[in-house]
């Protein structure tokens, strides 16, 4: 594997994250498919003129994230499923940001058109029921316990976890799932706001909204729909 990119020597920078910058290309390219073994610890440092501690420290960093996996007299390996910890350093990155509510309210519904738009040219009649099932699911929360903001919350999240999956796209669905771990305290403070004003059925209508625009494959009316959401959950939140 000497000919390899991956392990050339390295001229400068950090070693640890250059050799993780190296896998990850590795992964990119395709010289590393899930399940590949990595090169070990003596031929990444002879390879790349490095110290074992660096090649050590990357590979261990790599597996927390859940990219790598030790196999005892084995070896280390690429991961062969997801791991919800390879999501944890883009939720850290994402809170690091630091960004206004504004700002996450925009990212939210840019991200939710995109999700809409594929769950609309892409929705089975069964999507549509199961999609439908979650709808009614809220609606009936709601109804029950107008005043329970984390039930609400719940099956708010859940009818946009359904969503998600309508849409068929692998990386949206993931990518959508840091989305709603980043936004769940705004989302509770807007339940709040929904629930202090008696409009808690306001939330409702909105997924109500989205759910008639997948029936009925309406891609004209996402961008209306979306900015009229948008408008409201700034209401509740600025």
């Amino acid at each position: 594997m000497s000919d390899k990119k991956m392990l050339k020597p390295i001229q400068k920078g950090s070693v640890s994250q250059v050799i993780i910058d190296r896998i990850t290309d590795a992964l990119i390219s395709g010289e590393l498919k899930p399940g590949s073994k990595i090169p070990t610890e003596v031929e990444f440092s002879e390879s790349l003129g490095v110290g074992r501690n660096s090649v050590r420290e990357a590979t261990k960093i790599l597996e927390s994230f859940g990219v790598l996996e030790v196999r005892h007299a084995e070896g280390t390996f690429v991961a062969e499923q997801f791991s919800q910890k390879m999501l944890d350093p883009l939720v850290y990155g994402v809170i690091m940001q630091n960004g206004s509510m504004n700002e996450l309210l925009e990212f939210k519904l840019a991200f939710l058109r995109s999700i809409l738009y594929l769950a609309v040219v892409k929705a089975t009649q069964a999507d549509i029921e199961e999609l439908e099932k979650y709808y009614k699911i809220l609606d009936e929360t709601i109804k029950d316990h107008p005043k329970d903001e984390h039930a609400i919350y719940a099956a708010n999240r859940d009818f946009h976890i359904a969503l998600a999956k309508v849409c068929g796209n692998g990386f949206m669905y993931q990518i959508n799932s840091v989305i709603m771990k980043i936004s769940k305290y705004s989302r509770l403070g807007g339940i709040r706001s929904a629930i202090s004003e008696g409009k808690t059925e306001d939330i409702a209508d909105a997924c109500y909204h989205l759910l008639e625009i997948v029936k009925t494959h309406d891609v004209e009316s996402i961008n209306p729909t979306l900015d009229d959401i948008l408008e409201y959950w700034k209401h509740l939140l600025m």
